[in-house]
This record gives structure tokens, C-alpha cells and sequence, in this order.
């Protein structure tokens, strides 16, 4: 079982990209760990099935990942 407190590497691995694209659960589960990406100057991108409004940089996705990733 996964410690609280334990990222296993996941702050260390995003400071070295600049876009992060994860689906909703994922981001949900990494905020329960006490990771906020509110105030990062990175682009973010949250897959959702149902629109939702978008929050300082993070964008809520739910068009086709393909049209995303080509842009």
C-alpha cells in the first residue's frame, strides 16, 4: 500500500516536462496527495467526459485527445 506522504518520483518527474496531460481520476488522486498545479507555469490538461471550466492553467479537456496532442 502506498504511503501518504510518498510521490514515488511524480514531483521530481514533472519538473523536467512543461505540458502534463492526465485523465480526471488521475488528477483527482494526485491532488488527494497534496500536489497542487494551480499556481505551476506549466500547461495542463485534464481528459473529462463532460465539459468543465477551466482553472488558472489547468484546462478540462473533453474533445478527442488526438485534436490535443496535434496542436
Amino acid at each position: 500500500m502506498a504511503e501518504k506522504e510518498e510521490d514515488y518520483g511524480y514531483a521530481e518527474f514533472t519538473r523536467t516536462i512543461d505540458t502534463i496531460i492526465i485523465g480526471h481520476k488521475t488528477y483527482e488522486k494526485v491532488a488527494s496527495m497534496g500536489i497542487d498545479y494551480s499556481d505551476t507555469e506549466k500547461n495542463m490538461y485534464v481528459i473529462n467526459r463532460t465539459e468543465k471550466s477551466s482553472e488558472r492553467t489547468t484546462q478540462f479537456y473533453s474533445g478527442f485527445l488526438t485534436e490535443l496532442i496535434s496542436t
